[in-house]
């Protein structure tokens, strides 16, 4: 997960560079957004299964105390 990551920053870096110099607008272009999103998605995942992993973390160390506590 982490060398897609890495290649999707790489292109995205590439796609700004070869972009058309000429307008000077400062709007992205199609393919610039699609990586920008892909890799957005990316971040967001791993967000979420972080956030997913500590939570059941935190469930399975309450239910280790409530057990402690019966006993």
């Amino acid at each position: 997960m982490m060398h897609s990551l890495v290649v999707l920053v790489t292109v995205l870096t590439f796609l700004t560079g070869c972009g058309d110099r000429g307008g000077g607008t400062g709007e992205k272009s199609k393919a610039e957004k699609a990586v920008e999103e892909v890799v957005t998605k990316e971040f967001k995942l791993y967000d979420k299964a972080k956030e997913s992993i500590q939570k059941a973390q935190e469930e399975s160390q309450e239910r280790r105390e409530a057990e402690k506590q019966v006993r």
